[in-house]
């Protein structure tokens, strides 16, 4: 069965990164989601605001097959790009580094939403 799966977070810049840094980094964290073979992968990244949203469609059998697919796939591509994710060893903002931190995570089944 083919989920998609959402993920909402903020990117966090304590170094003060860029607009253009962190806009190039997502990039190429899109594109890394594009060569393991993601199914309909967007991004979606104000840089205002410095909201993030990251879904992308699995196959699976169950909702948490799909969402343990997903964050395999999503936390690869992102460390990829040298972005930094939660309990990821480089994220640590004392440091100056900087990353997504996950606010939510939802998957959808055929239509309906299920929020973890």
């Amino acid at each position: 069965m083919r989920f998609t799966v959402l993920l909402q977070g903020r990117v966090i810049a304590t170094d003060g990164g860029t607009n253009d840094d962190i806009g190039q980094a997502v990039d190429n964290a899109m594109n890394e989601l594009v060569i393991l073979g993601i199914i309909d992968p967007t991004i979606d990244l104000d840089l205002e605001s410095r909201a993030i949203e990251i879904e992308v469609a699995v196959d699976a059998v169950n909702p948490f097959g799909a969402m343990a697919l997903a964050h395999g796939a999503i936390r690869t591509a992102l460390h990829a790009a040298n972005i930094g994710t939660p309990d990821w060893p480089t994220l640590r903002p004392e440091d100056g580094a900087w990353g997504v931190v996950v606010d939510h995570v939802s998957v959808d089944p055929e239509g309906e939403l299920i929020d973890a």
